[in-house]
């Protein structure tokens, strides 16, 4: 075992006094890098105020409006600087200043018809891959829309996750009587055949506090954050563990409040009856999700969402608003916060950032869906 550390002052931008060593292990094969507890690092990354780009939002053309009712709204940018985003049934093809060319799909069964997109991928030649997460199938465009192939799959397609070679990410059946949940993943290519079979990874669960698990790829390497742990795995293709990035964050507990918040049912358990039982202290020992999403940057930074506003009106499709998001340089040294304002405006989400932009969604005062690309002042280069 070989144990060094690596200087990352630097990263942190002119005029730190901080500086930030993160020990870097290697085991077996495994190169650890430990960073120390997030709330360190500083909050020193900011949204630009004026996106480069909006999409969405009220519109005289009805079309260039997104449908309300969709909560996986995402648009990818083709080579040549053209956009393709999703809307629910239907996916969009816009100019590089927004202007809709061309819209694909409607609402159906039928070829080139969609009943909810959960999710886009970007291909080699500017063909996307568009999975409709409610049939289970996959369709694959080409660069201005006509139909290249179209399949169902049995497979849960992990949206918005391929690999170089246009291979999809997918999850078989979970491994019964296994705690915390894990389940087998292959990957299919894009003409539907079935490729490799990776280990057995985690999944979601919602057992008294929702811990989500998000995957992400770079290059051919696949990224694996699982909200009961303070860190991110990555695998290469072949599904050999390579990498570790982790933080010495001490798992908080969560109180009463916070429990029923993030699920109502549970947290009345876990809190007690509202109408005159007992109420459990917070030591009742559920802790605070160490993180909620995970997200890779081009430069193959590692982007992990740590605080969020819990709502409490969960006919809210949207989700959780932003808090506070965790950059790390793509060698794993933890570079600096990227709190996002919640406060009493809009709603606002990133929800990709495989454009090298952050992709923000958003609801603006009307309550019209927005997708907005911004630029992100203070980061620093992301070589590896």
């Amino acid at each position: 075992m070989l144990v060094f550390t690596s200087l990352a002052a630097a990263a942190c931008g002119a005029g730190s006094d901080a500086v930030f060593l993160a020990e870097v292990t290697d085991s077996a094969g495994v190169r650890i890098a430990t960073n120390g507890p997030v709330s360190a690092a500083p909050a020193s990354l900011q949204l630009d105020a004026e996106p480069y780009l909006m999409l969405g939002g009220l519109r005289q053309d009805l079309r260039l409006e997104f449908q309300g009712t969709s909560p996986w709204n995402s648009a990818v940018v083709l080579s040549d600087g053209r956009l393709v985003a999703s809307n629910g049934t239907h996916v969009k093809f816009l100019g590089p200043d927004g202007a809709l060319e061309r819209i694909v799909g409607q609402e159906g069964d039928g070829p080139g018809e969609f009943r909810q997109i959960h999710g886009l991928c970007p291909l080699a030649g500017d063909s996307v891959v568009v999975w409709d997460g409610r049939v289970r199938r996959v369709t694959i465009l080409g660069p201005h829309g006509a139909i290249v192939r179209s399949f169902p799959t049995t497979y849960h397609v992990i949206r918005d996750v391929c690999f170089a070679d246009g291979a999809l990410l997918v999850q078989g059946g979970r491994i019964p009587d296994l705690d915390p949940p894990r389940a087998r993943f292959y990957t299919l290519s894009s003409t539907g055949a079935l490729l490799d079979s990776l280990p057995v990874l985690p999944v979601a669960s919602s057992v008294q506090v929702p811990r989500q698990v998000t995957y992400a790829v770079h290059r051919e390497e696949l990224y694996v954050a699982d909200a009961r742990h303070p860190e991110v795995r990555i695998y290469d293709r072949a599904g050999r563990l390579v990498r570790i990035v982790r933080t010495r964050d001490t798992p908080e507990v969560m109180t009463p409040e916070e429990l029923h918040n993030a699920n109502p049912w549970e947290g009345e358990m876990a809190a007690g009856s509202r109408s005159g039982g007992a109420v459990r202290p917070a030591a009742f020992g559920v802790t605070r999700p160490p993180h909620h999403r995970m997200l890779v940057d081009p430069e193959g930074r590692i982007w992990l969402l740590l605080d969020i506003v819990l709502r409490t009106d969960h006919r809210n499709l949207l989700g959780p608003a932003d808090g506070v998001w965790a950059v790390f340089a793509p060698d794993g040294q933890l570079l600096a916060r990227l709190p996002v304002d919640t406060g009493e405006g809009p709603w606002k989400q990133i929800v990709d950032l495989r454009t090298g932009r952050p992709l923000v969604a958003s609801r603006d005062m009307m309550g019209a869906r927005v997708l907005a690309f911004h630029d992100v002042l203070g980061l620093p280069p992301g070589a590896r």
